[in-house]
Parts: C-alpha cells; structure tokens; sequence
C-alpha cells in the first residue's frame, strides 16, 4: 500500500480558503435576509359600525411587511380560525349573535401584532309582547299612568303614543306626558280620555317599527260624555312654571378623550442579550386610560417569565434580555372614548465574540503593577478566562482567574507556589487581567479566552519580568552599585 501524501502547506491554505469564503457569503445572504426582513404593518384597519339584522357585513385589515404577512381574525378575544392569507372577514344575514369587537392579527417571520378594534352592531326590534292589563279603569279628576310593555330593539326606538288612532304628542297636549321609561302619563282624566291606546316603536335605524296590542281606558264618574268634553285641564295639568314652587336641575358634563400617545414612534429597539431595555408608552386622555402590552399579541401579563415590568406611567421594562425575547411589542392605551396603539420591534441581538483590544507583549520591572489587555465584544457579553503557561495541572500552573468582572478567590498554584489571587491577580470588569506587584514567578505566557454560546477567540501575550540585583562588595559595605539588569524571559 501507499500511504497518501499528506497535504502540502499551499493545499491547506487553499482549502482554509474556500471554508472562509463559503462563510461570508453565508454571513453576507443572512445579512441581507435581516436587512430585507420587515415587521408587519396596518395599512388598513378594521371598522364596525351598525349593521341591519339580515344583511351582510365585509370586515377588511391589510398590513405590509416581509415576507407578506398571514392574518387572523378574533371576535371578543377568541380567534375565528387559523392563519391564512385571507385579510378578509365576512358576515352572512346578521344576528344579535354577530354582535362584538373584531380585529384581526397580521403575522410573518418577524412577529405578529394586532389591529385596532372594530366595534360591530346589529340593528334590529323584536315584535312586542302583548300588554298584560288590557283594560284600565280612571277617575275622572285623577291621574292614569299606562306601562309601555318591554321593546327589544337596537339602537333604542323611539316611542309614540297612540290614542283612538290619533298620535299623541306631549308637547302639543299639556295633559299628556311620557316619562323616560316611555310611560303615558295622562294627568287629569276627563271622559274625553276613554278610549283605545297602543304604542308604536320604531327603530331609526331601520326605519321599522312595531306596534303594541290596545289597551282600554274606562273614566268613571265622567259627567259629560267624551264629545260634549270641553273643559279646560284643571291644575293638576299645568305646565311646571305655573306651579307654586320653583324647579331646578343640575347636570355634569364630561368630556371623553380617545387615548394619545406621546413621543414619536419608535418601530425598532435593539437590545443586547443580558442587558435591560426599556420600551416607552406613555399615554394621556380623559379618563385616565389603561396601558396593555403585548408580545406577538400576547399579553405580557400571560408571560411569565418574572423579567416584565409595566410602570406606572405605561412603559414596559424587560430585564435579562433573552434571544427569545426578540419579536414585536405593542402597547394599547385604551378608555371609555376608545384606544390607541403603538408597535415596536424589539431585536434581541446576537454575535460571537470579536477582538476590540489584543493582550501584547509587555516587558515591566519587578515590584510595579502590569495590566494585560484583553477587550472583547459579543453577544451574549462573553465570558473571559486567563491561563498562565497553558494552563493546567500538569505543568504546575493553573488558570489565573475563571470568569471576568470577578475578583479571583482562594488560593492557585502559580509556578509551583500557593498565592493570593484576590490580592495579586484581579480580572477586570474590561476583561484585562491586573497583575499587582509583579515578581519573577509572573512572568510567562498569558493566555485570554473570551467565549458565549456562538463561538470564542483566545490570544496570548508573553510578559517579560526585569530584575535588578544589587551585590554587596565586601572592601566597601557602604557602596551599592547597581549592576546591569537581568531578563528573565519564559
């Protein structure tokens, strides 16, 4: 057999090569994926309205984004099907049972978020029930009080009187008032006031109208009969400023104000995995409004992960920023007026570590204090480790420190020798490594290695301990001429 030939140095660097190139032009594709990726927004929103019982109501949403978004319809917070590219939503013969708040969701590969709410009615009037007292009995001076009978209609109808098949209208007839729960009040009951009465109800919205059954009305002790009744109402009929005591009301007026949100609109955040964002939503209106947040149209409060806060004045504060927390952030300001909403797009983001400061080679005298550069980026922040000489037990020489922004504890083997690394070594917040009255023992090869989840880089740098030694000669104690310095290089 012949063994192959191992690969010469050029074959290897050509090969290094073409991994490296198929790696930027990976990382160049998911760039321009990201750059060309866009969020999902509302161009068109759904609207309610008042729609007749029977017809047809078309609910319409449509958003932008890419890729092109997917939508999902919801009624009163439960969802009318999954996902599709269908952005409409059609009610066929409108019932009271069609009646609720619809919005649907807009959702692609970035996140989802949700529409303003369309508040949708049906306008209808059931036929009225028959009255329970067909038949009323008055004495002529008193006063007769004839109960509407319940109407189920929407929006409220308007109610007319109706007296021998002649309208009655309250302003025009001083003894006959309707109260605001559509009682006929007829004050002063004369015999001209016998009859038949029936209600009419009618929906101005339809412009329908149904009618009550008739109710009859006997006067007794009636003196003339009801064509020869001519009298004048008594006093008991006389309009309010006849009366011998003054009346008065009071009203309050209040003024709603749909929700504003203040500051202009911020559709991307970046954050970093680990750090703190803050998302602003800080709303005004009269009353007061409500401030929710959502998460790809989830209420944060049904996330519990315990990093979501909700301040008072609105905002949302996520703490340890997470990869998974990446996605679209609506808050909605809502009152009795109505509501607003705002979206942000928040980007949790992600690298491996890269150099920003290389440790170099350093040469110090024995006795000062050295800092050994390592700076790193990254995303999750990386995790920076020292090793002095490689490392490990083998040699003797284990690693300096674990992890950055912690001080070293406890005692290591450093050249053989146990040392106070909480007082000599020290990693920095930075990632350096601070080295505290260096001796002989420190110099050597430093190794930093900076790691998270995505990847990790290591460099090392040699450092060079100068020692002066000052010999005593023994024909003149009193002189001490230095000699020239030793280097001591590992």
């Amino acid at each position: 057999m012949h063994a192959e030939a191992a690969p010469s140095g050029m074959e290897r660097a050509d090969a290094w090569s073409v991994r490296l190139l198929r790696v930027v032009v990976m990382m160049v594709a998911l760039s321009r994926r990201s750059a060309a990726e866009a969020p999902p927004q509302f161009q068109i929103q759904p609207t309610g309205g008042i729609v007749p019982e029977g017809s047809t109501k078309i609910l319409h949403c449509r958003a932008s984004g890419d890729p092109q978004p997917d939508y999902r319809w919801i009624k009163d917070d439960v969802y009318l099907g999954d996902f599709s590219s269908n952005n409409f939503y059609k009610i066929v013969s409108a019932s009271k049972q069609d009646v609720g708040d619809y919005s649907c969701i807009a959702r692609n590969s970035v996140g989802s978020v949700l529409s303003n709410t369309g508040d949708v009615r049906v306008a209808y009037i059931q036929p009225i029930a028959a009255v329970q007292r067909a038949l009323l009995s008055a004495k002529a001076g008193d006063a007769l009080v004839i109960e509407p009978p319940p109407i189920d209609s929407y929006p409220e109808s308007e109610v007319t009187w109706i007296g021998d098949g002649e309208f009655i209208f309250s302003f025009t007839r001083r003894k006959h008032i309707v109260t605001l729960q559509n009682a006929l009040v007829i004050l002063d009951v004369g015999a001209t006031d016998a009859g038949v009465y029936s209600m009419e109800a009618l929906n101005p919205q339809l412009g329908q109208a149904q009618y009550s059954g008739n109710v009859s009305v006997t006067v007794d002790g009636a003196l003339r009969s009801r064509r020869a009744d001519t009298r004048e109402p008594t006093s008991a009929s006389r309009t309010l400023t006849e009366l011998d005591y003054p009346a008065s009301a009071t009203a309050h007026l209040t003024v709603h104000e749909v929700p504003r949100l203040g500051g202009p609109p911020l559709h991307q955040t970046k954050g970093e995995v680990g750090k703190q964002v803050l998302l602003s939503c800080e709303a005004d209106g009269s009353p007061a409004p409500y401030v929710d947040w959502y998460r790809n149209t989830v209420n944060v409060s049904a996330i519990r992960t315990g990093r979501y806060t909700v301040l008072v004045n609105g905002s949302l504060v996520i703490d340890d920023l997470k990869v998974t927390d990446t996605g679209i952030f609506q808050c909605v300001a809502s009152n009795v007026a109505g509501e607003t909403t705002d979206y942000t797009w928040l980007r949790v983001e992600r690298s491996a570590p890269v150099w920003v400061a290389l440790p170099s080679n350093m040469t110090v005298l024995d006795g000062e204090d050295v800092t050994v550069v390592c700076k790193v980026d990254g995303a999750p922040t990386p995790t920076v480790t020292w090793k002095f000489n490689g490392g490990g037990t083998g040699s003797g020489k284990s690693s300096v420190c674990i992890t950055s922004g912690e001080v070293c504890t406890g005692h290591q083997k450093h050249d053989g020798k146990d040392v106070s690394s909480s007082s000599h070594l020290q990693i920095l917040s930075s990632g350096d490594l601070f080295v505290a009255d260096v001796k002989q023992s420190d110099a050597g090869v430093y190794t930093c290695e900076a790691a998270n989840e995505l990847g990790s880089v290591t460099a090392s740098a040699h450092l060079t301990v100068t020692v002066w030694y000052l010999p005593v000669h023994k024909s003149d104690s009193n002189q001490t001429p230095k000699v020239p310095l030793i280097v001591l290089v590992l």
